[in-house]
């Protein structure tokens, strides 16, 4: 059977990280590398305030897990968002 991956990629306030998995017929998922950048002053709060930066930081961790996996290209990727509530909400993310 072919290979099935799934490439995460999460954005914070100090750092952004990738994670590459690998889906086995039984629909397993094992993490197969995990990648970081370390951000300064470009995401505060949830909100982007050097979207360059971003951009270029989420683009090495996606190199670095291509180059991990023998060259394999990585062509898109699922973003993750945190956000915070006031303890007294108990809403959802928007």
């Amino acid at each position: 059977m072919e290979h099935k991956y799934i490439v995460a990629l999460e954005v914070g306030s100090s750092k952004i990280r990738a994670a590459l998995g690998e889906v086995d017929d039984a629909g397993t998922l094992t993490v197969k590398a995990v990648e970081e950048e370390r951000l300064v002053d470009s995401v505060r709060h949830g909100v982007v305030l050097n979207v360059s930066e971003v951009a270029e930081g989420a683009r090495k961790v996606l190199r670095r897990l291509e180059n991990r996996e023998g060259g394999r290209t990585i062509h898109s990727a699922a973003a993750a968002r945190r956000c915070r509530r006031p303890a007294r909400l108990s809403a959802a993310c928007p």
